[in-house]
């Protein structure tokens, strides 16, 4: 659902220390694959493949008692898929993988609908990707506390942008940077009118994150660990 933070995401400052909570879960292991989930298993990695990093940002899971998913279950399911290191951060859908394939969101949406009887979109990113999403944060919104990133499953079309009535929701202010949108919420997501208005002019689906959660997967995506922070699923 467009304009929610998933649950479990909090502002608190990002932690850098603790003790690693756990990895990949193997629960579900045993599970049959539906048609759609393998069709798109990825191929054995071989010696000598690059292997890549990517994050997969799931719309709608857990908010608000409906898509209830599991997150032991969703890393089982990604390992069903062929991929590998398989992590999540939170229950709002937000996992950590490699792989030696370029992923397709559309193919793991439909596994996930296949396998869950859940209709969600996939937002994938690289670390990189990451890392230019913290790096271009605009100059105005320099309150992390209240600092939120949409991102888009695509490049929206300039002619929407452009479009966009920046002044209608003042103060909360955003920013549409590439395949992302910034957005400063001075009175947080809870009453914002805000994500929904820009979902609906940009024609492309949307799953929002608060900036701690932002920086935990970024700090995720550049280890082979797990997040120190317990993973509450």
């Amino acid at each position: 659902m467009p304009g929610v933070v998933g649950p479990g995401e909090s502002s608190a400052p990002v932690v850098c220390a603790g003790p690693t909570i756990r990895g990949a879960a193997s629960q579900g292991a045993g599970m049959s694959l539906p048609r759609c989930a393998k069709r798109v298993v990825i191929k054995s990695r071989q010696k000598g493949d690059t292997v890549s990093t990517y994050v997969a940002l799931l719309r709608g899971v857990n908010v608000g008692g409906n898509n209830k998913l599991p997150m032991a279950d969703l890393r089982a399911h990604f390992e069903s898929l062929g991929f590998d290191n398989v992590r999540t951060l939170i229950q709002s859908g937000n996992v950590v993988f490699e792989t030696n394939h370029v992923p397709q969101g559309h193919h793991i949406e439909s596994s996930i609908e296949d396998r869950f009887a859940i209709t969600t979109s996939i937002a994938l990113r690289t670390p990189q990707e990451l890392q230019r999403v913290v790096a271009q944060v605009p100059d105005t919104m320099t309150e992390v506390g209240r600092l939120y990133v949409g991102f888009l499953t695509t490049k929206p079309a300039a002619a929407d942008v452009v479009h966009l009535d920046h002044e209608r929701f003042l103060p909360e202010q955003f920013s549409v940077i590439g395949h992302e949108i910034y957005m400063h919420l001075p009175n947080g997501m809870g009453q914002t009118k805000l994500p929904d208005y820009l979902s609906r002019r940009l024609k492309v689906p949307i799953t929002f994150r608060n900036w701690n959660t932002v920086s935990r997967m970024l700090a995720m995506s550049m280890s082979s660990e797990p997040d120190p922070l317990p993973d509450v699923s």
